[in-house]
């Protein structure tokens, strides 16, 4: 087998080329990020010995002068949504012989700015995201000093030289709408966290109302409940209870964490709302305690485990700009907190 460039390195394109393979095609044998079939990944493998291709993604995506290490930093480390995520990127991270350094997002600006000078200082040669955890000009400054940036779940527009994973929340909406319209619900209220952009194409809040729309529903302005001061439990009760005394003709809420649902589920406790047979309540993440709670949490999971590989992956990758970005594609899990619309409530 013939070696396409003898003055320089074997590129993922060349073993593309010789196994008669798209780049991406090559990608996900290569990094198991996608099935393929057997006889493709054959024919992947074959060039890749065959040219002598070195699958070093260390080497070969990190600046030079790399410590190896790469940040990660997340809104609140007490959200349990994050623990899986951070040891998704840890487990690669161990394959990859690179160190996982875990912050918590600064909420002042010059905080910020005292995090961004941290990290350069601590050379990390990557910086994982889940969301806006810093300002543009503190992530334009970490790209221009050579830092890696992946973001997942970044909106409206990530910093120019930022990678994104993005998430399927239009098929995801697409799904906890569809499961609610079946069980008769048409009055269906969302708790929004305001710092998801509503007119961002990929966010929750966005996904949630073409949702609505394509099942012919209308997403009322007081069937908004606005969530403000952050994802706590306390914060989706105050919220749900305001929406429950101003608009009691809802009968199902879908909420845009389990954190903010876990509230919801109380204030409907409190309000004399009782779950399901009064309010059903859907979730998004599907953290531990979703099982648990009463009754369990029906959810939107997302398999944060997988985002965290994925990410560190994708952060890593070579030839990036010419593979298509991965997606993560969340699933309904139902559980008891959904159940049939009162007929005279959808009256």
């Amino acid at each position: 087998m013939r070696r396409p460039n003898d003055r320089g390195k074997v590129k993922m394109v060349d073993v593309a080329r010789e196994a008669g393979v798209s780049v991406a095609t090559v990608s996900r044998v290569i990094n198991s990020t996608a099935p393929v079939s057997e006889d493709t990944t054959k024919r992947v493998w074959t060039a890749v010995r065959g040219l002598g291709y070195e699958i070093n993604h260390v080497a070969k995506s990190l600046r030079q002068g790399a410590t190896h290490t790469v940040a990660v930093l997340v809104g609140d480390l007490g959200n349990p949504f994050y623990s899986d995520f951070i040891k998704g990127i840890e487990m690669a991270a161990q394959r990859a012989r690179l160190s996982v350094m875990v912050c918590t997002a600064p909420a002042e600006d010059d905080a910020a700015q005292r995090q961004v000078q941290m990290l350069l200082s601590k050379r990390v040669d990557g910086l994982i995201m889940w969301g806006w955890c810093l300002d543009s000009s503190c992530l334009d400054r970490l790209v221009s000093s050579g830092v890696h940036l992946l973001g997942v779940e970044l909106q409206p527009h990530p910093p120019a030289g930022a990678r994104t994973l993005s998430v399927d929340f239009r098929t995801g909406m697409q799904d906890v709408v569809s499961h609610l319209v079946s069980l008769g619900h048409r009055h269906i209220a969302y708790l929004w966290d305001r710092r998801d952009e509503p007119t961002s194409p990929e966010s929750r809040f966005y996904c949630f109302r073409e949702a609505m729309s394509e099942h012919g529903l209308t997403l009322k302005d007081e069937w908004i409940a606005v969530a403000t001061g952050g994802q706590r439990p306390e914060i989706g009760q105050a919220a749900t209870l305001d929406l429950l005394h101003r608009a009691p003709e809802v009968t199902a809420l879908a909420c845009h964490n389990d954190l903010l649902a876990l509230g919801a589920l109380q204030a409907a406790k409190l309000s004399g709302f009782p779950v399901p047979e009064r309010l059903s309540v859907v979730g998004v993440d599907d953290i531990f305690t979703a099982r648990f709670t009463e009754p369990p949490l029906t959810t939107l999971a997302l398999p944060r485990v997988e985002a965290g590989r994925l990410a560190l992956q994708w952060l890593l990758q070579e030839d990036a700009e010419r593979l298509p970005a991965p997606q993560i594609t969340p699933h309904l899990v139902v559980r008891h907190s959904t159940g049939r619309a009162r007929i005279e409530a959808n009256a």
